[in-house]
């Protein structure tokens, strides 16, 4: 496998976990954002039924408005559950809300299953200020069920004290949900929403997430690819030729790369070492030049015994196995008169005479 091979694999491998633990942990951020988004509403949903509920309770209270077939309607155990009916007919997004109890006088009001854990929740829990969980839907679909509670306050005592003490207009009308005390958990505002709401703004804002990154991390990997070609891969492509060169006995081979980097540093290196060992091989040639040639001047003064015959056989020699540029003989003759000598460059003789040595 080639170095860019795995150099990009590698970072893709890297890049592709990287990937995955984002949108792992985007995909967590999400949900909870949608989550907390989710119980915000149902804040102010909550809000607006208890601001109602108190506004018809205080009413009746303050004006003693009794309790009969006309009146009974805006009583807010009566009037929040009758505006959940009607919220259904306005929103199809499947929310409802009520206020429940464990011992309500209108039995549309009874907890049901999780409202019941929810009161019983914040009966062992009294100072927590609200409570969101999931659960699943009688057909198993998914729901979140908000939930506050309901403290009795003093003027919850006026109807939901003693019983001798309540208007005679509730004393007539219910048998129920009387002996309370200040501080005690009357019921809980309940709010469910759907789960699909939260899976849809969860998917969508995901799905928005997985594009966006999905170019993000691909524009960065060619980015890389294209860095990693131009700035490594190329180079050590150019001194792996020219190291391939100098393997072939091409010791003028350099390669130049401008720069502060490792591989500029290590293309100078090679630039010296090529140098040297062309200096080197150059030196050895000659060297081994010279042998031959000694060599073979050897023999020749062993098998010639003519001078003039010698003479040109060893100037030939020197010049053809020597890798001399030129090569004279000269001799020293006790002749007082100029003697003749040999010499040969580039494989020419050459003739003249020359004053014998002294």
């Amino acid at each position: 496998m080639q170095l860019q091979t795995k150099v990009l694999a590698v970072t893709a491998i890297v890049f592709l976990g990287h990937f995955v633990t984002v949108e792992y942990m985007g995909h967590r951020q999400v949900e909870s954002q949608v989550v907390e988004n989710i119980r915000n509403h149902a804040r102010t949903i909550r809000g607006m039924l208890m601001s109602l509920r108190n506004v018809y309770q205080r009413h009746f209270l303050t004006h003693n408005i009794p309790i009969n077939e006309k009146t009974l309607g805006f009583l807010p155990a009566h009037s929040i559950s009758r505006i959940s009916q009607e919220f259904r007919k306005w929103v199809d997004s499947g929310l409802t809300f009520n206020n429940v109890s464990d011992h309500p006088r209108n039995p549309n009001n009874r907890a049901d299953e999780i409202e019941m854990k929810s009161i019983r929740h914040f009966q062992n829990n009294p100072e927590e200020k609200e409570r969101m969980v999931p659960f699943a839907g009688p057909n198993g679909e998914p729901f979140y069920h908000f939930s506050q509670p309901i403290w009795i306050k003093p003027h919850c005592l006026k109807c939901h004290g003693k019983r001798e003490d309540a208007p005679p207009s509730i004393r007539e009308r219910y048998d129920l949900s009387y002996d309370y005390e200040l501080g005690d958990l009357r019921g809980v505002m309940s709010i469910k929403l759907p789960g699909k709401i939260i899976e849809e703004q969860v998917t969508a804002q995901t799905r928005q997430n997985i594009i966006s990154h999905s170019i993000g991390f691909i524009l960065t990997f060619l980015i890389l690819s294209w860095l990693l070609r131009q700035t490594i891969i190329k180079r050590i492509g150019k001194l792996k030729n020219a190291a391939l060169q100098l393997a072939q006995g091409n010791y003028a081979v350099s390669d130049s790369m401008p720069g502060e980097d490792e591989i500029s540093h290590v293309a100078a290196a090679f630039n010296e070492m090529a140098e040297k060992i062309g200096l080197r091989e150059r030196a050895l040639t000659t060297q081994k030049a010279m042998y031959a040639a000694l060599s073979q001047t050897n023999k020749t003064i062993i098998r010639l015994h003519s001078p003039e015959q010698l003479f040109e056989k060893v100037c030939r020699i020197a010049v053809e196995l020597g890798g001399l540029k030129f090569a004279w003989t000269l001799s020293t003759a006790k002749d007082p008169d100029l003697s003749p000598f040999r010499s040969m460059s580039n494989g020419m003789w050459l003739s003249t005479t020359c004053m014998k040595a002294p």
